[in-house]
């Protein structure tokens, strides 16, 4: 059997590693990169976990996205970053939408779930036009629980 993992990431130096475009004079990125073809073993191995956990644990500017994209993740699927980055790039991983860095930081989370929401409705191959549609019911609820709220 093989595994997917994926890192969704909304803000911070990471954002570089992601994909990237410019469209109609914006920056957009791929907020959501995957990572195909890990074999169970691999995702299992402790001594990956306790590298990523160190990331998080004793933060410095050793311990950073650089280590995280450029180490850990190859050893993952055994593919160079580069690979990965133009699998996410081209839609061939999961059609995740493009779209831009938040001006601040993400510190409600709240688009990480969105494109968490996005990615599997994506993975459980819901079409591109199906999950924009799925983002819209979405927003018509939380504009419908607003004015409710206001009333």
């Amino acid at each position: 059997s093989e595994f997917s993992f994926s890192i969704i990431n909304t803000s911070g130096g990471a954002l570089g590693y992601h994909p990237v475009t410019a469209e109609s004079n914006a920056i957009k990125y791929k907020l959501c990169f995957v990572l195909d073809g890990i074999e169970l073993n691999v995702l299992m191995d402790t001594a990956f976990w306790f590298m990523v956990y160190r990331l998080m644990v004793w933060p410095s500017d050793d311990n950073g996205p650089k280590e995280l994209y450029e180490h850990l993740l190859p050893c993952l699927n055994n593919k160079p970053l580069s690979a990965s980055q133009a699998d996410n790039t081209d839609g061939t991983v999961v059609p995740a939408p493009w779209m831009q860095a938040p001006n601040g930081a993400d510190s409600s989370l709240a688009l990480a779930l969105y494109n968490g929401g996005c990615l599997l409705l994506a993975r459980k191959g819901f079409s591109e036009h199906q999950v924009e549609y799925v983002d819209v019911l979405i927003k018509f609820q939380l504009l419908r629980m607003l004015n409710h709220d206001l009333s």
